[in-house]
C-alpha cells in the first residue's frame, strides 16, 4: 500500500473516532443530587434488583437441575 492509501485509512478511523464520540455525548444528562441520591436509595434498588432475579435464577436452576436427572 502507498503512503496515500494509509493516510485515507487514518483519517477515516480518526473522522470515525471522532463521531463516536460526538454521538455518545449526553447533553441531558440528571445531575447528581445528594438528597435524592443517597446510599439508603441505592441499597433499595439494589435488593429489588436482587429479588427480581433471585426468583429467575432459582427457576432456572430448577430446570436445568430436572432436565440433568431425567438424563
Amino acid at each position: 500500500m502507498s503512503l496515500s492509501k494509509y493516510l485515507m485509512v487514518g483519517a477515516g478511523v480518526a473522522a470515525l473516532g471522532l463521531g463516536i464520540i460526538w454521538l455518545s455525548k449526553d447533553t441531558e444528562g440528571v445531575k447528581f443530587d445528594a438528597k435524592i441520591h443517597t446510599i439508603e436509595k441505592l441499597y433499595d434498588v439494589l435488593e429489588d434488583i436482587y429479588l427480581e432475579y433471585a426468583c429467575s435464577y432459582i427457576y432456572y436452576y430448577n430446570m436445568i437441575v430436572n432436565l440433568r436427572d431425567q438424563g
